[in-house]
């Protein structure tokens, strides 16, 4: 039901299902795959295999969503959860799709972002030597800004990561490379990624945001 109304009210948005179940799961205040969403809404209570309701703490407890996964503040509680190869495959769309979202229009993500395209090689998947870029685009200046997706919490690693990318397109562009700049997109940031960012200026943090509204129709 949740899918269906989804899909009736934002028709042109490119989301798999897969990709909604993943957000359901992360706002299910009972679900161990919500503390890889710590800044979702917990307004769903799981019942059951990919069945959910809302949550009422009166009748359901008062929950506890942590690094540790989620659990009752007075006892623990076991529940039936998807594997981890079915959190892993959620995470994969995810990221595919917000991939897709933003290549369409990157002025969602800063002003003045275009997707790279020159020579029939796109921005998109763009490879290196050491992994391919999510998005490698070009600002309104010509500064080339490599963005790397991150579903749920980025953690510090991704920095190593992204350095390399980045270290990539300045050999491959030269006359470009005081120029190049890096984009961490995600739900949220490990501590020591935020720390370690701030001794690198030409990275920035994006947070991305998703919510659900809901309509009763009957």
């Amino acid at each position: 039901e949740i899918i269906s109304q989804i899909y009736r009210r934002y028709p042109d948005r490119p989301w798999k299902e897969s990709t909604i179940r993943a957000h359901v799961m992360g706002c299910s205040v009972n679900h161990s795959s919500s503390k890889h969403y710590p800044s979702f809404p917990k307004f769903l209570f799981t019942v059951g295999r990919g069945r959910v309701r809302l949550y009422n703490p009166e009748e359901d407890g008062e929950w506890i969503v942590d690094h540790r996964g989620a659990r009752l503040k007075e006892e623990e509680l076991d529940i039936d959860v998807s594997s981890e190869e079915e959190l892993l495959e959620s995470t994969i769309s995810f990221e595919s799709d917000l991939e897709e979202y933003l290549s369409r229009d990157l002025n969602r993500l800063k002003n003045g972002l275009t997707l790279y395209d020159e020579n029939g090689i796109t921005g998109r998947q763009f490879n290196t030597e050491v992994g391919r870029i999510d998005l490698l685009a070009k600002d309104n200046e010509g500064n080339h800004i490599v963005i790397e997706l991150k579903a749920g919490r980025a953690r510090y690693t991704v920095l190593a990561q992204i350095l390399s990318y980045i270290a990539c397109i300045r050999r491959e562009f030269p006359e470009k490379e005081d120029s190049v700049r890096g984009i961490i997109v995600a739900d949220d940031f490990d501590d020591r990624l935020k720390i370690a960012i701030t001794e690198t200026p030409h990275i920035k943090l994006v947070k991305y945001k998703v919510s659900f509204d809901f309509e009763e129709i009957k």
